[in-house]
C-alpha cells in the first residue's frame, strides 16, 4: 500500500485538499439535474412510515427468509439496517410522517437493496466520505464523525453504518429518489 502524504492534493483525508475544498457546503438533491433513480416493478416494494427508532429493526430483518431461501448470508440484513437507520436519522431527521422506501430482489444470483428517505440534503463531507470507500489506497473502517471532523448528533451512533454497508455488499451505490430524498442501492452479487 502507497502511503498518502497529508498534503497531497488529492488526499481525502486532510481537510484542506482540493478535493476537500471542493465540497464546502451541503448538497440539495432537488437542485441537481441528475434525473432521480427509477425502481424497476420487479423490486418487492415494503416502504413504510417509521412509528419509533426501535422497530427500524423489525423491517430491515424482514428479509431474513428470503436469503436463507437463496443461501444468502443473514449478516447483510446488518447493511440495510444501517441504510435504513442512515435513512431515518440524517435524511428524515426521524421525523415519523416521512416514508422510508425500502424494496428488495433477492434471486439465486443477487440480493439487491433500495433504501431512501425524503430528506433531501446531502451534508458536505458525505461525498468525500464515499470517495474514500471508492479508492483502495484508504482503509475501509473509518468514522464518518472522525473524517469529518463533526460531533455525533445521536449518542447512539458511531459513524460506521456507511462502513458496515460497503463490508457486507459487493456494490454500494447512491442516487436521488423521486420526491427528491437519498437513496442508497445495495447489491451482493452471488458470484464473486
Amino acid at each position: 500500500m502507497r502511503h498518502i502524504h497529508d498534503n497531497e492534493l488529492l488526499n481525502l483525508d486532510f481537510r484542506n485538499s482540493l478535493v476537500r475544498e471542493m465540497f464546502t457546503k451541503d448538497v440539495i438533491l432537488s437542485q441537481l439535474k441528475i434525473p432521480p433513480i427509477v425502481i424497476s416493478p420487479d423490486f418487492e416494494d415494503k416502504s413504510f412510515y417509521p412509528s419509533s427508532e426501535k422497530g427500524l429493526y423489525s423491517h430491515s430483518y424482514q428479509f431474513g427468509d428470503g436469503l436463507r431461501d437463496q443461501r444468502f448470508p443473514r449478516k447483510i440484513l446488518a447493511g440495510v439496517h444501517e441504510a435504513v437507520r442512515n435513512a431515518y436519522q440524517h435524511g428524515n431527521h426521524k421525523d415519523k410522517t416521512k416514508k422510508i422506501l425500502l424494496a428488495s430482489k433477492i434471486s439465486e444470483d443477487s440480493a439487491l437493496f433500495l433504501i431512501g428517505d425524503e430528506g433531501g440534503v446531502i451534508n458536505q463531507d458525505f461525498v468525500p466520505y464515499i470517495l474514500r470507500f471508492r479508492q483502495s489506497t484508504y482503509p475501509l473502517i473509518t468514522s464518518f464523525y472522525k473524517f469529518s471532523d463533526k460531533s455525533r448528533p445521536y449518542p447512539e451512533n458511531q459513524g460506521l453504518g456507511l462502513s458496515t454497508m460497503h463490508l457486507l455488499f459487493d456494490d454500494v451505490q447512491f442516487f436521488r429518489g423521486e420526491n427528491g430524498g437519498l437513496v442508497t442501492y445495495l447489491g451482493l452479487d452471488a458470484h464473486k
